[in-house]
């Protein structure tokens, strides 16, 4: 059977050359998340899932002098947030979010998480193990894809491929659900956005899934020709063209003790 962890890695690896080059979602939730960031006295910070460092970079703004741990389970990720993050005080470190967290005796002011946090494997257990790694009053920020992403393209492709396809968007949290395993936070906040995405061709809109590692994990995989590809395009021209949008949720949770 297929380790969905391992599919997911897979093609996070894949896709680190390209990553930065597409994901400009990605990019806007990282703007979107610093907004919810207090400029607060900050001595350790956590990063879970950086990539290829575009939100540490951020972070490096806003706390230049402050000690930043960064975590991504892709060593191709990493190798590209070394090249691309220029800072004494960041720290990089090839591990499992996950396996990290259930692990580490370290406490942090801030942990935070860009466009990562669906992809965890049990997200209840992620968010009990953030409240205990946070320090005293420390705070939990994160974007978190929801499941009406590409909600569009799912439903082209059911009709499409047939519809024993579904999209690996389809297992993420729904706000109510994110809500509801956040109770170990004294107080939680979560405001939801939805960005539009148009794309050319829809070869543009397949090849940015691709190229930014976001195929997620699926059992499923349409197998694309021709034909169908034709059909897809047909599809969505028949809607007024490729558009799609990304549901994002924006969490901000104290911790307290």
């Amino acid at each position: 059977m297929m380790d969905r962890k391992s599919e997911i890695r897979k093609r996070f690896e894949r896709a680190a050359p390209t990553y930065d080059g597409y994901a400009d979602v990605q990019q806007k939730t990282a703007l979107e998340l610093s907004r919810l960031i207090a400029k607060e006295k900050v001595e350790t910070i956590l990063e879970l899932g950086c990539g290829t460092g575009g939100f540490t970079r951020i972070l490096n703004r806003l706390f230049p002098h402050v000690p930043l741990t960064c975590l991504d389970f892709s060593s191709a990720m990493l190798a590209e947030a070394k090249q691309n993050v220029d800072s004494d005080t960041t720290t990089f470190i090839c591990a499992d979010c996950e396996e990290y967290l259930a692990g580490t005796q370290n406490k942090y002011d801030y942990i935070c998480s860009n466009a990562t946090f669906q992809w965890f494997q049990e997200p209840r257990l992620v968010l009990k193990n953030i409240h205990h790694a946070l320090a005293r009053d420390g705070v939990f920020i994160a974007s978190v894809f929801g499941p009406n992403c590409l909600a569009e393209l799912g439903e082209g492709l059911q009709e499409v491929m047939g519809s024993e396809y579904r999209l690996p968007s389809l297992h993420f949290l729904g706000k109510k659900q994110l809500q509801t395993l956040c109770h170990d936070f004294v107080q939680v906040e979560i405001h939801e956005q939805t960005y539009t995405r148009s794309y050319e061709t829809i070869y543009d809109l397949l090849r940015a899934i691709k190229y930014t590692g976001t195929g997620g994990f699926h059992t499923l995989v349409p197998r694309f020709n021709k034909t169908n590809l034709h059909s897809l395009a047909d599809w969505f021209m028949a809607r007024g063209g490729f558009t799609v949008q990304y549901q994002v949720f924006f969490l901000r949770g104290m911790g307290g003790r």
